[in-house]
């Protein structure tokens, strides 16, 4: 396994860290999430999106396999106006 990212090694300690950062120890995690959507690959504005997401880690081998169970909640607005879309090009 190579280095990346200043020279940080992907092993069993540094998986377990992301694993506690994205899901928390037990508990429920929430996220915020904001941005753009494009059109690809013309790179059009789709529209402004903003959402939540719960993650709950279920450990069932620390060191190799953690399961992720989540919700997440999607608002997509129009890009001009910020109008939530109810409907897209007419659909």
């Amino acid at each position: 396994s190579g280095s990346r990212g200043g020279g940080n090694s992907w092993n069993a300690e540094n998986f377990r860290k992301w694993c506690r950062m994205k899901m928390g120890d037990g508990e429920t995690v929430y996220w915020y999430i904001s941005g753009d959507l494009y059109e690809y690959p013309t790179g059009r504005l789709l529209a402004k999106v903003e959402g939540v997401d719960l993650a709950r880690g279920m450990t069932e081998s620390p060191d190799t396999i953690v399961h992720q169970l989540s919700r997440k909640f999607f608002i997509f607005r129009d890009p001009d106006t910020g109008a939530v879309l109810t409907e897209f090009d007419g659909s």
